[in-house]
């Protein structure tokens, strides 16, 4: 069954930044780069798709106008014409990459095992210079790409932010080696494609997060600045979370003994949406207080944290203030509106008895 032109621009509205669209014509690695690349180079690929959409529907349909105009170009030039859009493709997917393999390797690693980048960066500049070169009807010989690219893996050495140039020797190499693509590529069960796609996006998520895990950092309000692998250390670490592994695990073990049909009440429970068990935890009380003590535990609380009370520090007081109050209305609400409820249904089994009787 053909492609249609109708449906591929609508994948392309909807998900083109996820490169929807060539995947389901068939163009698997334009797919992978636009979706590694946030729509093929921040939005320019897929800006460029608008009239380009109509050449690829044609060559997944293999189209007679397409196939003829391919088969003269191909008697005509022994090698693809030269295209600067598929160089400066090449030239930013392998510098991309390559810095993406810069950046995941940390400091402390990189200066004590300089061979790590060495050996890293090239590999992942001519993984993406190859994978530009294979889109459509086009390829390339990966191996003098990855034989380029370590050639002058040295200067990684020198520099290590070398890498446009190993990326620009790469796409010089690829760009002489290409040929057309004369086989038709081989038709994939869709989910050996997903899978291929799966382990490469693996790869890609496994650097931004090394990356982001070794580069990143927060700042606190003292205006310290401290990383964001150990802020995360420090969060699992933390009261948090050890309280909410301690919920999860209750909610697990009542469920397993109560049946799976609790659960989501315990879920929501656990997310307190009414805010009880804060405005208890704000006024220091349990869960079993009275309205008196409820009332008295406030009026303590809210004389104590009075903003005249504190002149140095007016503002946390009057804060600390309101979060006491809004603490004590929502107690003072829920318990009205249980005891209505309890009425209610006092009322009503009263009711139900003396129409028995």
């Amino acid at each position: 069954m053909g492609k249609s032109l109708i449906l591929t621009y609508i994948l392309w509205l909807f998900g083109g930044g996820l490169g929807l669209h060539h995947f389901y014509l068939g163009r698997d690695r334009q797919a992978f780069v636009w979706w590694s690349t946030f729509a093929g180079g921040f939005g320019l690929g897929w800006i460029r798709d608008i009239w380009r959409i109509p050449e690829y529907v044609a060559d997944a349909n293999e189209s007679v106008e397409y196939m003829r105009h391919l088969v003269e170009s191909m008697r005509f030039y022994k090698t693809p014409p030269f295209s600067g859009v598929r160089f400066a493709g090449q030239l930013f997917v392998g510098s991309f990459f390559g810095y993406l393999a810069l950046l995941a390797v940390p400091e402390e690693i990189a200066e004590g095992n300089s061979y790590i980048r060495m050996l890293l960066i090239p590999a992942a500049v001519a993984i993406g210079v190859d994978i530009v070169a294979n889109i459509g009807r086009q390829t390339t010989s990966f191996k003098y790409t990855l034989v380029a690219g370590y050639a002058i893996c040295f200067l990684v050495l020198a520099d290590p932010n070398s890498v446009v140039h190993i990326a620009v020797l790469c796409s010089i190499v690829s760009q002489y080696f290409r040929t057309y693509r004369r086989d038709p590529p081989k038709k994939r069960h869709v989910c050996v494609r997903i899978t291929i796609l799966g382990a490469g996006g693996t790869v890609i998520i496994l650097m931004w997060m090394l990356f982001l895990g070794n580069n990143a950092s927060i700042t606190t309000a003292d205006g310290e600045t401290i990383k964001l692998r150990d802020a995360v250390q420090h969060f699992f670490n933390s009261p948090a979370w050890r309280e909410l592994k301690n919920t999860v695990y209750k909610i697990y073990q009542r469920a397993r003994t109560e049946g799976w049909e609790r659960v989501y009440d315990e879920f929501v429970e656990a997310l307190d949406p009414r805010g009880e068990k804060n405005a208890y935890k704000v006024l220091d009380l349990d869960g079993n207080a009275t309205q008196d003590q409820i009332t008295k535990k406030y009026r303590k609380l809210a004389k104590e944290w009075h903003p005249d009370r504190h002149p140095k520090s007016k503002e946390e007081a009057q804060a600390k203030f309101i979060e006491i109050q809004q603490a004590y209305e929502t107690l003072s609400n829920i318990k009205l509106e249980r005891a209505r409820r309890n009425k209610q249904s006092r009322d009503t089994t009263s009711s139900s008895f003396k129409n028995v009787g």
